[in-house]
């Protein structure tokens, strides 16, 4: 899984006319969001650390992220966190109910930046060996 560059200036603005101009999120926003995430796991996983959140399936055009996709979002962040460092608070979202806003999107977006750096750094300061111990030789027997 590859990174992107995460988005962690979302906004809103409007027009002199009072219309909408600011972010909208879109399927590639929500797939770049799944994507780091998914990417910092596999960071975790070469700590030794599994115990991560499946987020399900991408979505297309004619889809949008139920509640339960965006707070499987927040679970795996919270996971991630508690792991590394314990400082990401998740939130919930209900059905038809408040989507993510663009303060919402800034704090997911950041929080992963943010995990992706502390977890590269955990595995760099990994220690590891030129050579893998208790490997065991086959024999050949005459």
């Amino acid at each position: 899984m590859a990174w992107s560059t995460p988005k962690t200036n979302w906004s809103i603005h409007y027009d002199q006319y009072g219309k909408y101009t600011g972010d909208f999120i879109n399927i590639g926003d929500y797939k770049r969001i799944k994507d780091n995430i998914t990417y910092v796991q596999s960071l975790a996983k070469q700590l030794v650390i599994d115990d991560y959140i499946v987020m399900g399936a991408d979505k297309t055009y004619l889809q949008y992220p139920r509640a339960s996709e965006w707070n499987a979002i927040e679970q795996a962040l919270q996971q991630l966190a508690k792991n590394i460092s314990g400082t990401f608070q998740a939130k919930q979202f209900m059905d038809n109910g408040r989507t993510p806003d663009y303060e919402e999107l800034n704090r997911i977006e950041k929080a992963t930046l943010s995990l992706k750096g502390q977890y590269e750094t955990a595995v760099a300061l990994t220690y590891r060996l030129a050579f893998t111990l208790g490997r065991a030789r086959s024999v050949i027997k005459p």
